[in-house]
């Protein structure tokens, strides 16, 4: 089983975004695959460039391994963002547990959330970072209760 703030989770390849879905009444649910490699030299683009062909031509694929689907939801959320991977920053000031499955104990967006939110965190029990990592997107929650991990 997967989880928050685990090491080892089974994502060491990483994992794909099937679908993020908001429901009703800030409910949030995101729905990955688990990645699984392809043979080597498998579907390999057509490139022009020579250079790039020998690299793919030793390299494995990576696919979504829909054998290993997972559900994550959210009964309620603060916010949430979804990021380009390739495009996000990482922070050595943030503490994090986890691999793929964080949970932040500190953040940038934990700081942020405060400035945009009106209730006070000692309010409403606090709030957690909870990221995210899939291959090409970074999902960032902000949430007072923990969510549900179920494989489909």
């Amino acid at each position: 089983m997967i989880e928050f703030g685990s090491e080892n989770i089974g994502m060491e390849k990483g994992a794909f975004l099937e679908r993020l879905e908001e429901g009703e009444d800030n409910k949030l649910t995101v729905t990955i695959s688990l990645s699984t490699n392809g043979e080597v030299g498998e579907n390999i683009p057509n490139y022009e460039e020579d250079v790039i062909k020998r690299i793919l031509e030793k390299a494995k694929p990576v696919y979504p391994d829909k054998e290993n689907t997972y559900e994550i939801y959210f009964d309620n959320y603060v916010m949430y963002q979804v990021r380009n991977e390739s495009f996000a920053a990482f922070d050595e000031d943030e503490a994090r547990c986890g691999n793929r499955l964080i949970i932040f104990e500190k953040s940038k967006l934990l700081d942020y959330v405060k400035t945009v939110v009106w209730a006070d965190e000692k309010y409403f029990g606090g709030y957690k970072h909870y990221g995210i990592y899939t291959e090409n997107q970074i999902i960032d929650v902000i949430s007072q209760i923990e969510p549900t991990v179920k494989k489909l």
